[in-house]
């Protein structure tokens, strides 16, 4: 059984918190440069049978020697039989949401009882948690035993868990794995799956999955639990649930003698690390021991060196830790794609800007994708040219804008963090269509746009998918012809330009209504709204308000050459009933073949009624729009192609779109 284990962790808390602010792991997004030094920042000990619950914090790099309890950190109904605790994270080994929050598993049990589940629990921060449920590891074998249950993460974002199961008399013990059947890791979970590795020894205990980033293979370390107990690894081309493994190396093949065991594995700056629980040094309770290689594809282990953890004394026979790397938020793990989009074959996140979540996400192959949401200056460029940010100010044709009020802030309506754009009414005025002093605005584009030179930090092809939720912090405004515009919306490359506002939620001294609006600045282009709130649309929800936050989508398809529909969704239900179309637009820009190779790219904005409608007064009032997320949704290779489709698909109902 596992006297101690070592797991990844994300845990910027307290006084620490605020030190680890500067860790961040990403020097340029755009660049393809190496991250910055990966700092250890934090680290969890126990002890157990009711054992207290202990998390340490440290800011120092590898080795690590000094650590400081953090005692404002708290387990919520912790298991009775509290130990060996795993954090999921991500394929880097950085401590990531997933659904939202940060999961932990541990062991409910002693060495001898019987054990068919690992215990769940979840944080917000990474340091007050609170138990969720047990998830069965049944095997139908009786007085069955759970050792070690430590996640993993697979390419698609998805969150496993693998774990050794089996009998306590004969003593057998094989690798399974298991992970939820939706969304939510708090709810329904798989039955177990026999991991293909012909090659096990049995008992084989304290399996840990990790993935290396150097050579794309998949490799589980493990411990050997017949004599000598020799710490193993094993090597496939995929990862637990589907892949076929085989041995690498056994015995004392790094020459750090046997007797080791729960193995954790990172790659931290340039070397990979490997931490193990040393239980040949006694007395108890050992010691924590590390090891660092270059690659993974030899035996070239450094000597064993202790890690400064088990010299905190005083936890009993049993202790264990959580090591783990500069916070990071989930990498968009778990999410599904949007029915509407899955239909028409866009099943691949492109981008996830996640406020509610802290994260800023774009997966075309920038490496790392994400970077936290807080603070804005992660991602966020108020002068205009610094391409090594996902966000401009600015909006098609200029830079200039009345303020560059973006921020991170909780919502008052829901205690939720959320991005704020903020516009003042003490902003000076520059009346006229689209004055620049009249709107606080950012795009994914430096420069003021492509026509101005400018270099699409995120952009993305004609066939997509975009959903955002938002709202206003007020609906009316003063005095009576004055009016504030916000809106997500696209704009794209090229001479013909597709303009499309994926919800305008205006205040007007009226009460406010809703539109979704899409146009073409060239030939041929269709103009006109989907849906509309200022007079009854039986596809709104009722009551509709744009003061409270609603789910809006569009899907453009095109086929490459001659048809570019699109099709708008409000809370999930396709708007049909009010535009001139009787659903989706048939076809944009008919007269204009070089729309289809161009890209897009985002904009959000709140502009006021002297900028948007020349001549009209600016409101009295100041207004916000909070925003929980935006995400994009494309072909798999989104990142070069233009994702057209082949086959029309026409429901006789006023959805239309190529697949």
């Amino acid at each position: 059984m596992t006297r101690f284990l070592i797991i990844a962790l994300t845990c910027a808390l307290g006084a620490a918190g605020a030190a680890l602010a500067q860790f961040t792991p990403v020097p340029s997004l755009l660049s393809g440069g190496k991250p910055k030094p990966v700092v250890l920042n934090a680290v969890v000990f126990y002890s157990p049978n009711s054992g207290p619950f202990f998390e340490y914090t440290d800011a120092s790099a590898p080795p690590v020697t000094t650590w400081v309890n953090n005692t404002s950190c708290s387990y919520t109904n912790q298991p009775t039989n509290y130990r060996n605790p795993y954090v999921y994270t991500d394929q880097r080994g950085y401590a990531v949401k997933y659904n939202g929050f940060y999961w932990m598993a541990s062991n409910n049990a002693t060495f001898t009882n019987t054990q068919t589940s690992f215990s769940l629990a979840r944080s917000a921060d990474a340091c007050n948690w609170t138990w969720v449920q047990e998830v069965s590891t049944n095997i139908n074998v009786t007085n069955q035993l759970t050792y070690n249950a430590s996640f993993y993460q697979d390419d698609a974002g998805l969150m496993h868990v693998i774990a050794a199961a089996g009998t306590q008399s004969p003593y057998h013990m094989l690798i399974y794995e298991w992970h939820p059947l939706t969304a939510d890791p708090a709810g329904a979970w798989s039955a177990a799956h026999l991991v293909n590795y012909a090659a096990s020894p049995n008992p084989a205990i304290d399996p840990f999955a990790v993935k290396n980033v150097d050579d794309g293979t998949w490799r589980i370390f493990y411990k050997n639990d017949t004599s000598p107990f020799c710490m193993e690894e094993a090597i496939s081309s995929g990862p637990p649930d589907s892949g076929t493994y085989t041995l690498l190396h056994n015995g004392d093949w790094a020459g750090w003698g046997c007797g080791k065991e729960s193995p954790y594995v990172t790659k931290l700056n340039s070397l990979w690390y490997m931490f193990m629980f040393d239980f040949n040094n006694v007395p108890q309770p050992g010691h924590t021991v590390y090891s660092t290689a270059a690659n993974l594809n030899g035996a070239s282990w450094s000597a064993k060196a202790t890690a400064g953890i088990a010299e905190l004394g005083g936890l009993g026979t049993d202790a264990g830790g959580m090591f783990i790397g500069p916070t990071l938020p989930n990498q968009g793990g778990g999410l599904t794609p949007p029915s509407q989009a899955t239909a028409a074959g866009f099943t691949t996140l492109a981008a996830n800007f996640d406020f509610v979540n802290n994260q800023m996400c774009v997966y075309d192959g920038r490496s790392p994708a994400c970077v936290a949401a807080s603070p804005t200056s992660n991602w966020l460029d108020c002068v205009g040219n610094d391409t090594t940010k996902i966000w401009h100010r600015g909006f098609p044709g200029s830079t200039v804008t009345a303020a560059c009020n973006h921020s991170i802030v909780n919502d008052p309506s829901t205690g939720q963090s959320v991005l704020q754009h903020q516009f003042l009414a003490s902003y000076g005025t520059n009346p006229g269509f689209l004055g620049n002093s009249d709107s606080v605005s950012i795009q994914t584009v430096t420069n003021g746009g492509a026509s101005n030179g400018g270099t699409l930090t995120f952009g993305y092809p004609q066939g997509f998918y975009v959903e955002g939720v938002y709202r206003a912090s007020i609906s009316t405004v003063t005095p009576a012809s004055a009016q504030y515009q916000t809106s997500t919306w696209e704009w794209s490359t090229g001479s013909c330009v597709v303009d499309y506002q994926l919800a305008e939620i205006f205040s007007t001294n009226g009460g406010g209504y809703g539109s979704g609006t899409s146009g073409g600045w060239c030939p041929g282009g269709a103009w006109g709204d989907f849906w509309h709130s200022y007079s009854p649309d039986p596809d709104l929800p009722p009551g509709y308000n744009i003061t409270q936050y609603h789910k809006y989508g569009m899907l453009r398809t095109h086929d490459g050459s001659t048809s570019m529909p699109f099709c708008t969704w409000v809370d999930d239900v396709f708007q049909h009933s009010q535009n001139q179309w009787g659903g989706c637009i048939p076809s944009e820009l008919q007269t204009d073949n070089t729309i289809y190779s161009n890209r897009n790219w985002s904009i959000m904005w709140i502009a006021s009624s002297d900028s948007s409608y020349g001549g009209q007064p600016r409101p009295n009032e100041d207004i916000n729009a909070y925003v929980q997320y935006l995400r994009v949704w494309s072909c798999a290779n989104w990142a070069t192609q233009d994702c057209h489709g082949s086959t029309e698909v026409n429901n006789g109902q006023g959805l239309l779109y190529w697949h």
